[in-house]
């Protein structure tokens, strides 16, 4: 066999090092232990139900590719799928399936199931890197920035599952419903009908997802309402776990106890989340006051947050950690809502008061997570009269305010005191003391809470905005690069572009507008009997093709319609082929 020179190995081997580095968005192992620390660890005995039942039993041992698991809002199904993931892991066996089956698997977090998939399977079988390195080379990691990247990692996907040097392969990914459209959920779709590989997905009881997975002819299903005995049983086992944990916290007698087991085994509707979120509750007051159902739990936990002292700090937390777009740190929520001086100074107070958000939300790592889907979606379905008072796009707003404010105090050149303007950002490592740590979300996302605003925030802070970058856009692009950012703010530079184009020149109000055939111009209309062209990309007006006094009756066969102001009905090619023609 050739072999490569040892220099030429090791650049092939940085270069599929940077690749696989761009290319992951997310650890799944380490989302997993999270998920798992949060509910307060896995039991393996409240998920060995599964191993035994006909529905796993046919996916495991039949020629069904997808297992799909589905059921309401907190009946444990990530935590079933972590102990599925540690029953299938390699040091298990898949029956009739050797040691070295390939798992792979994902928690949906309105993130992309594709790359996260494609990362896991490429790190454990670098060979297949092949199918995505010389697509890098060309595009580096603009490959999975730009909008062409979820169509082009499918592809890669389904090119590395239909690899013959791809062995046995199992995936498993929990939560398709939080995913932020369907394009991943055709994906498992058409992977799992034409390739070797095997799949486990967990969804809630969707209409749409059922209609889609229904399309697939060598799926199983299994519904966790139709197994309410083993569910029941695993609850079971489960509360006595957490009576355990509350008794060694508070030192409850055997009679409290008691009482608190069978209030938990009469009232939680065999959910999980349920008794998770009441035990937490009981670790802070014994009272057991607390309505089945999750629903109504929250709503006493809101209830709770309205009567606080600090109900107003806690609402804008809530709020803010609800819109935000991925989870944010607590010292990143300092530079995007207002706090009283006291917090700013102490960052352990605002830890205690982060902490007091009801049951909604965990502190992890400094980070705050929601407890589950289900609290933010309460929060954004029941509870938005109290979380956002004069509405979301106004805290939206509120949230782009400050965050301009903040990173236009915070940024200035070479933030990291670089010597060198031509390093390579490889090369570079963060400060201990890291400036950017801070602002991090803000200088990404600033923009998009900008254009969820709308256009009266637009109006509104045109001049700060346009200071900002006239002043500061340089350094902010410094900042991007530093965070490996760049391709985000260029999307977030061209939304922003977008919303902000006025076109300007009729003499009167504007009733009409209508694109070209091959959407390269704009035409408006106005009540001054007045047609303008535009050129749709840059906005330029083009006048020599700006006409005055159009009747409807000078051009018989298109229909415009501008006479008195009227209304542009149609603008159909023969319009635009003697526009030309004139021009």
């Amino acid at each position: 066999m050739l072999s490569l020179p040892r220099p030429l190995r090791g650049l092939i081997q940085s270069q599929t090092d940077r690749c696989l580095a761009d290319l992951r968005t997310t650890d799944p192992r380490i989302d997993k232990k999270r998920i798992e620390d949060t509910q307060g660890g896995l039991l393996h005995s409240v998920s060995s139900w599964t191993f035994t039942n006909d529905d796993f039993l046919r996916w495991r041992d039949g020629e069904a590719s997808l297992l799909w698991i589905k059921g309401d809002p907190g009946k444990g199904k990530t935590m079933l799928l972590c102990g599925i993931i540690d029953e299938l892991s390699p040091a298990t066996k898949l029956k009739n399936k050797d040691a070295n089956t390939l798992l792979s698997y994902f928690f949906c977090q309105a993130a992309n199931l594709a790359i996260n998939n494609a990362t896991a399977v490429v790190k454990q079988q670098p060979i297949l890197i092949s199918h995505l390195r010389d697509k890098y080379n060309d595009d580096g990691r603009a490959l999975f920035e730009d909008h062409n990247a979820w169509w082009t990692l499918a592809d890669t996907f389904q090119g590395i599952l239909q690899d013959p040097i791809l062995g046995p392969s199992c995936f498993v990914v929990d939560a398709l419903d939080e995913c932020r459209n369907y394009s991943e959920l055709q994906l498992v779709i058409e992977t799992s009908s034409t390739s070797r590989a095997k799949w486990i997905v967990s969804s809630r009881n969707w209409p749409d997802i059922e209609e889609r997975l229904g399309m697939t002819q060598s799926k199983v299903t299994l519904r966790l309402e139709l197994n309410t005995t083993s569910i029941s049983r695993a609850v079971s086992i489960y509360i006595q776990h957490m009576v355990g944990k509350l008794a060694r916290q508070k030192s409850y007698d055997q009679s409290t106890l008691g009482a608190i087991g069978e209030y938990l085994q009469s009232n939680s509707d065999n959910t999980f989340l349920w008794v998770a979120l009441v035990c937490q509750e009981l670790g802070k007051d014994v009272a057991t006051d607390f309505p089945p159902g999750l629903e109504p739990f929250y709503c006493r936990m809101i209830g709770q947050v309205s009567q606080s002292n600090d109900s107003d700090l806690l609402n804008r937390i809530l709020a803010t950690a609800t819109i935000v777009y991925r989870p944010i740190t607590f010292h990143e929520l300092k530079t995007i809502i207002e706090l009283p001086q006291y917090l700013n100074d102490n960052p352990r107070f605002l830890v205690d008061v982060i902490e007091h958000c009801g049951s909604f939300s965990t502190l992890r790592n400094n980070t705050i997570y929601f407890i589950h889907q289900s609290a933010k979606d309460f929060l954004l379905s029941k509870s938005t009269n109290q979380l956002f008072k004069y509405g979301i796009r106004h805290q939206h707003g509120e949230i782009f305010t400050q965050a301009l404010q903040t990173i236009s105090s915070a940024l200035h050149r070479t933030m990291y005191d670089l010597q060198e303007p031509g390093c390579i950002i490889h090369e570079i490592q963060p400060p201990n003391s890291d400036p950017l740590a801070a602002i991090a979300y803000s200088r990404v996302y600033w923009i998009d809470h900008l254009l969820d605003a709308r256009s009266n925030s637009i109006e509104t802070h045109q001049l700060g905005l346009i200071n900002f970058l006239e002043t500061k856009s340089l350094y902010w692009l410094e900042a991007l690069s530093l965070l490996r950012k760049v391709q985000e703010g260029a999307r977030a530079i061209t939304s922003l572009r977008h919303h902000l184009s006025t076109l300007e020149g009729h003499g009167g109000f504007v009733n009409s507008v209508a694109f070209s055939p091959d959407s390269q111009r704009l035409a408006s209309a106005s009540y001054t009997k007045t047609v303008m062209i535009w050129d749709a990309a840059t906005g330029i007006h083009m006048p020599k093709t700006c006409l005055r006094d159009l009747h409807v009756w000078t051009f018989s066969k298109i229909w415009i319609g501008v006479y008195f102001g009227g209304l542009i009905q149609c603008l159909n090619q023969e319009y635009w082929s003697w526009l030309n023609a004139e021009t």
